[in-house]
């Protein structure tokens, strides 16, 4: 997990994955936005947590940087989220 706060919102967080499980949490270089199915879902999950996560293909997403420009990345609706560990 990369972002997770008023920028994203209370329910949507911006994650690195990749398409197989990685030896090290940095290879982990795709970005996307991950929005819960509801609420609780993503509950507990904080920056910095690994995860393992159920989602659905939910399209694209668009975002504005903070250092000016915009991002398009494939956004996806979590239904499980399972907190494996944390990169701090």
């Amino acid at each position: 997990m990369t972002q997770f706060d008023s920028g994203t919102g209370a329910t949507q967080f911006r994650a690195g994955v990749a398409g197989a499980q990685q030896d090290a949490w940095y290879d982990y270089d795709i970005n996307v936005v991950i929005a819960g199915s509801s609420p609780p879902v993503v509950a507990n999950v904080v920056k910095d947590d690994l995860v393992t996560i159920c989602v659905e293909v939910a399209g694209a997403y668009r975002y504005d940087m903070t250092l000016g420009g915009s991002m398009t990345v494939p956004r996806f609706t979590a239904n499980i989220v399972d907190v494996t560990g944390t990169t701090g």
